[in-house]
């Protein structure tokens, strides 16, 4: 029989087998919750790899007591394990499609507090300072700069397609304003990291990729996951709130994470992940007119 403490817990839990004795690349967390008298109270949260533990580590240290994220309780180095406080709420992907763009406006103004933390280079924050440039967009640029041929490398499709996609990200990379102030990123902004609480507050979860970086790239990766390129209004909110942010720079980092999907797709060919893969298609072809293939499984 099943426990009864067990029964009450109605979240979700992501599980790879071995995850602590698993490739640096195979980049998967194992959750399980923490009760205290038949409630979640907290949850440990295994990392497969170093550097995202410390990113959420760090993450969650700059943001300890601010609202946006949960309490760091604990951390063990020795076994790649977070104990993190858990935040009554419900994932904006059970929502119906109205409450999550009722959630935006919130969801912009926490944006916004995490790029006022002052960004200490560009990049991952578990880098070793000695490894990260300045704070200038040119950093920036060339941080994605450096990324982008990997990425491009899982881009399949008609010759055509993929050249005019290449085109696209070549003119917004070179496109980007000179200077982008830069703080902390959330770097995973989807629906299903994002919890609405009872009283109507937004909880930000997951900051296992935070990075530095400038506003508009949480900003493309909400518009494409949150399907803004569809609402116009939606977008007119969003440069109400960043109206430094530019449309083609906006249209450029959301490209950037959507090939980002593809490359995950080509690296670990998870079945579950197709549904993601099929919609940064279908964005890629509304943003560019090019009309790409899902990606081969690499070996």
């Amino acid at each position: 029989m099943a426990n009864p403490c067990w029964i009450a817990w109605t979240g979700r839990s992501r599980t790879m087998p071995n995850a602590l004795t698993s490739p640096d690349s195979s980049y998967e967390n194992r959750i399980r919750p923490v009760l205290r008298n038949c409630a979640v109270w907290a949850y440990h949260k295994t990392y497969a790899r170093r550097a995202n533990y410390e990113c959420e580590r760090i993450a969650l240290s700059l943001l300890d007591g601010s609202g946006i994220a949960p309490a760091l309780l604990h951390s063990d180095g020795a076994t790649l394990t977070h104990t993190i406080g858990h935040c009554p709420g419900t994932p904006l992907d059970q929502l119906p499609d109205a409450q999550r763009q009722a959630a935006l406006p919130q969801l912009f103004g926490l944006i916004r507090k995490l790029q006022s933390i002052p960004a200490a280079g560009v990049g991952p924050l578990a880098d070793p300072p000695s490894t990260r440039a300045g704070t200038g967009a040119d950093t920036w640029r060339s941080y994605l700069a450096a990324k982008l041929p990997q990425r491009i490398g899982a881009v399949r499709g008609p010759a055509k397609a993929v050249s005019r996609l290449r085109d696209a990200l070549a003119d917004g990379l070179t496109q980007l304003e000179p200077r982008l102030p830069c703080g902390l990123l959330h770097h995973d902004l989807k629906p299903a990291n994002v919890l609405l609480g009872g009283t109507g507050q937004l909880t930000l979860v997951d900051f296992d990729q935070a990075k530095w970086g400038p506003a508009v790239s949480d900003l493309g990766k909400l518009a494409w996951r949150f399907d803004l390129w569809r609402r116009p209004a939606a977008l007119t909110g969003l440069r109400t709130t960043f109206p430094e942010v530019m449309l083609p720079a906006l249209r450029f980092h959301s490209l950037l994470h959507m090939i980002g999907a593809l490359d995950y797709y080509a690296t670990f060919g998870t079945p579950s992940y197709l549904p993601h893969v099929h919609s940064a298609l279908t964005h890629i072809e509304r943003l560019t007119g090019a009309k790409l293939e899902v990606p081969h499984v690499r070996d």
